[in-house]
């Protein structure tokens, strides 16, 4: 059982709770527009390798390729480092910092590591991959610098057509994110039995990427089933224990 969770939303509640939406900074609003509170989980089950699926494309893939690289993104607050009510005090609970120019640049290297890494793990090609499952959208933010990150034109149109995120529905919600969109996807018939897929992100702050490929197996959920029912989707990877 693999669950993922996120509650942005008490660290935010102080900027604009109380307060008339035009005496919030604008600066303020991209954190409180941009991210949500989420939860989600999957259940992974072993099977043994068919014919159709050799126990190479089972694959996962995991590396930080930031060392000693200035973060691209960070957020100031909302953590640790300070007791919460002292956190709350401050004139600004929670500070987004973005390297737009270097999430730009050095981001898209790193989404094509991983994909390529992941790719080669699993012996598959890009065309072989039915759904290819990020977080937040972030294949879409580089649009054409993928290509120059070093993705085939050919890959780049296939990936297009493959990728599969929410963001719009539910925002940014960190290690909530892929389970949510794979729940969005199995209950919009987007994916279906029997399909490959990878489950792929990348973290901006230090340069991270992991991913997974799997195999889908749970049947399209019948017409009716409630909320709860639908959040128990099913998956198998290679040597993944239910």
């Amino acid at each position: 059982m693999v669950i993922g969770s996120e509650a942005t939303s008490p660290v935010l509640a102080p900027i604009f709770l109380g307060r008339r939406p035009d005496a919030v900074r604008l600066r303020d609003r991209i954190a409180i527009y941009n991210f949500g509170d989420g939860a989600g989980a999957m259940v992974l089950r072993s099977d043994p390798a068919g014919p159709q699926t050799p126990a190479s494309f089972h694959a996962s893939v995991n590396a930080c390729m930031g060392g000693d690289r200035k973060p691209g993104m960070q957020i100031i607050g909302g953590g640790t480092h300070a007791p919460v009510a002292e956190q709350m005090r401050s004139k600004r609970p929670v500070e987004l910092r973005l390297d737009v120019v270097e999430s730009a640049s050095f981001g898209p290297r790193v989404f094509v590591t991983a994909l390529d890494e992941l790719l080669r793990r699993s012996g598959l090609t890009l065309r072989e991959v039915d759904a290819c499952v990020v977080p937040e959208g972030n294949a879409g933010y580089f649009n054409g610098e993928l290509e120059a990150a070093g993705l085939s034109a050919e890959d780049c149109k296939l990936l297009e057509g493959r990728i599969v995120e929410n963001l719009t529905d539910v925002g940014a919600t960190g290690s909530a994110a892929v389970p949510l969109a794979l729940d969005d996807a199995w209950t919009s018939g987007r994916i279906r039995p029997g399909d490959r897929v990878l489950l792929l992100a990348i973290e901006t702050s230090r340069w991270l990427y992991a991913g997974l490929s799997l195999t889908w197996s749970a049947a399209l959920p019948a017409a009716g089933l409630s909320a709860t029912d639908l959040s128990a989707a099913g998956v198998n990877g290679q040597g993944m224990p239910r």
